[in-house]
């Protein structure tokens, strides 16, 4: 509707925060610059971090409509004077006038710039979660508008903006023209995305540029679509091409390496042994490619395995060991369970795997009656993967139980740990949810002496991250490891529990017995959500596990039909990826929030609001949900089989689609997550489509841990 304008504005009364997006109401004086003179305020759209009622900014952008506009980049404004910066600096939450001063005493007149310096704010002896704060605030108030607009095309968020304009400085546009690829190295971006618009506004960018950009997007894909650790070299020269297509809007041509192959494997060669020299990426002797970070990351695990295994740490007396084979002689526990508390007692590291209805949970609590008995005055720590898979423990023992983030203070994206890991006997339930990263975090957390006991089933999906560590400790055969595989009497009438041992040995779908508490169904999903509900199941029972969030029946299509059916009440408020919620409605936290105090999995139920804030039921808790926060929030009547994993729900309807990632590993987690009734839903070829998905096996990692040490 107009040209690209800059504008003075002053934030009125309406501000919504969303994923990315930021909407306010906003006035002006600049009247010769409105679409309508008579109408001196608009809506305006974009993406600021931090902003409040009052703030005066300079926006850049256009007018879409008389009372749009669509903001491509802002500064904010403030006048001279450290009262002034005090001032600023008191609005974000949990900065006071004390600490305002202080940061201004230290800094002005260049507050806002100073905050930006790696290291200032911190030396200041400012907690880690407020400097991110002071961060965002700060650099609405430094001028980089040039920069937020050069950016605009790469489709970067604000946050990424930040990162490459404390990396680089006023140096930013320089260093991106110099070399666009540099921001699949600082930022991770899309290589398809960053490539297309180098190649179209930049004629002369090296060669070699382009590659290095290429392997390393390729290797960190691999690295987060399948949890490899590393890659072979000979997979990267083999689907390497196919990251180089970039269409040329010139000539309507692709333009490829074809015909000259081996001009190609000869620039790959030199161009890895660059990267290699920069150490950016570490190439093994069996051609294995590994990020540096993760290779590091590998060896430092190997280092505190090696310690941690290196001597049996049993402390008993020959009476003492007498009496607890007495004791364990004379329970009910199974020949492989008393095996599993032994080793407990005797080594640093110690493993317990098995099935559902094996008895895991059993050997974890006769395991804490023999500690408490033998060992009084040894402290045990109870820790989870997830918040739910924590309550569980809780549930089971009647003893504390925290999640591993908690435990070591650790935020959602976190480098090192913040605390330590006290108990003498640390038990880890869940133990297949841990990555990489978090298990070196847990072995240099841990106190001289202590033992760490892990459990979990190894036939469930793997972390999310990066890593094969349950399944790699198992393998290595220098570890105890207790395999529980006996299924006990009662657990042996479950159809759940004898259905799942049924799926992970590849039995046929149609050899899967059925009753009323085990259902195959040629249905949908909201069809037998109803029915369950007609048969006086309880809503908060009815647990929908899918696949993936897209697609027809991925959690983004079925939360918004099963609210529609079961909550269809006034709308409170706007969460996640803009979804509408109401009072009653179910949600789930999809980051570790220590300033709120829930965590990534955690579920709860809205039970009021206000302006400010949602209030929100989880298990054992009321928290009061500021609204600016409600991005972290997603509706949870159906969610991923993989966030379902360290919980349990009493009645689950899984959606079953045949699709790229449902595999058998996948079904038989999803299963397993029902304590008293499973529905399979699918399509009229649902027993085909089972099939298919249980002969379909899990991609295996790349992954030498097992092997190293």
């Amino acid at each position: 509707m107009s040209e690209e304008i800059t504008i003075d504005v002053t934030v009125t009364n309406y501000i919504k925060q969303g994923l990315g997006e930021t909407t306010f109401k906003a006035k002006s004086n600049e009247y010769r610059k409105m679409p309508n003179p008579y109408i001196l305020d608009f809506f305006v759209s974009g993406y600021i971090p931090t902003i409040n009622t009052g703030d005066t900014l300079t926006l850049r952008g256009k007018f879409t409509s008389n009372t749009n506009f669509q903001m491509t980049s802002f500064i904010k404004r403030v006048e001279s004077g450290k009262n002034n910066h005090i001032k600023v600096l008191t609005k974000t939450r949990g900065v006071g006038p004390v600490m305002a001063s202080k940061i201004v005493e230290n800094s002005y007149p260049n507050t806002f710039e100073k905050i930006l310096e790696e290291g200032f704010i911190e030396g200041l002896g400012i907690k880690s979660k407020i400097v991110t704060r002071l961060k965002e605030e700060a650099l609405g108030y430094v001028d980089f508008a040039e920069i937020q607009l050069f950016l605009n095309e790469y489709n970067i968020e604000f946050n990424d903006i930040y990162r490459l304009y404390n990396r680089f400085k006023d140096k930013t546009i320089e260093k991106c023209k110099e070399n666009p690829y540099i921001l699949l190295d600082e930022l991770y971006l899309d290589f398809t995305r960053v490539d297309a618009i180098a190649q179209k506004n930049y004629a002369f960018i090296p060669e070699d540029f382009r590659l290095q950009g290429a392997i390393l997007s390729y290797i960190r894909q691999m690295v987060k679509s399948y949890g490899h650790t590393f890659v072979y070299e000979s997979n990267i020269r083999k689907n390497l091409s196919k990251y180089l297509k970039v269409y040329s809007a010139s000539n309507n041509k692709t333009s490829t390496y074809e015909g000259r192959e081996a001009y190609l494997d000869m620039k790959i060669t030199e161009v890895l042994e660059s990267l290699a020299t920069t150490r950016k990426i570490v190439i093994t002797r069996n051609k294995e490619v590994y990020l540096s970070y993760l290779f590091n990351l590998q060896n430092k695990v190997v280092r505190e395995l090696k310690q941690k295994t290196s001597k049996i740490n049993g402390s008993f007396s020959k009476k003492q060991d007498k009496d607890l084979d007495k004791f364990l002689e004379s329970s009910p526990l199974s020949d492989n369970q008393k095996e599993a508390i032994r080793n407990a007692l005797k080594y640093k590291l110690s493993i317990v795997t098995g099935g559902p209805g094996t008895g895991k949970t059993f050997t974890l609590t006769y395991l804490l009656k023999v500690l408490s008995k033998y060992k009084p005055k040894k402290t045990i720590q109870l820790l989870a993967p997830t918040g739910r898979a924590a309550q569980q423990m809780v549930t089971v023992t009647n003893c504390f139980a925290e999640t591993i983030h908690k435990a070591l203070g650790l935020s959602q994206y976190f480098d090192s740990c913040k605390e330590s890991l006290e108990g003498d006997y640390i038990v880890i339930d869940e133990s297949s949810m841990i990555d990489l990263k978090l298990f070196l975090c847990i072995l240099e957390s841990l106190k001289e002496g202590s033992h760490l006991i892990l459990l979990g089933d190894a036939n469930q999906i793997n972390s999310v991250s990066a890593g094969n560590v349950f399944k790699d400790l198992i393998d290595s055969e220098k570890i105890p490891v207790t395999r529980l595989d006996l299924i006990f009497r009662q657990s042996q009438k479950s159809l759940i529990i004898s259905n799942s041992h049924k799926i992970i040995s590849k039995e046929k779908a149609r050899d899967l017995e059925c009753d009323d508490k085990f259902e195959i169904k040629d249905s949908t999903i909201l069809t037998e959500f109803k029915r369950l509900v007609d048969k006086h199941v309880p809503i908060s029972d009815i647990q929908v596990l899918t696949s993936m969030n897209k697609g027809d029946l991925g959690t983004w299509t079925l939360n918004p039909l099963i609210k529609a059916y079961i909550n269809p009440q006034p709308i409170i408020a706007e969460i996640g990826l803009g979804e509408d919620v109401s009072l009653g409605d179910r949600v789930m936290q999809t980051v570790n929030d220590y300033d709120v105090d829930v965590f990534n999995g955690d579920i709860g139920h809205i039970v009021n609001y206000d302006d400010k804030y949602l209030y929100i039921e989880f298990p054992n808790k009321d928290i009061k949900y500021p609204r600016e926060k409600l991005n972290y929030l997603t509706l949870a009547y159906a969610i991923t089989i993989h966030k379902s994993q360290g919980s349990e729900f009493p009645s689950v309807l899984i959606a079953v689609d045949y699709n790229f990632v449902f595999n058998r590993q996948l079904l038989y987690t999803g299963v397993t997550r029902a304590k008293n009734r499973v529905v399979l839903v699918g399509n009229n070829k649902i027993y085909d489509e089972l099939d298919k998905i249980i002969e379909k096996e899990g991609a295996n990692r790349n992954s030498t841990l097992a092997k190293s040490f």
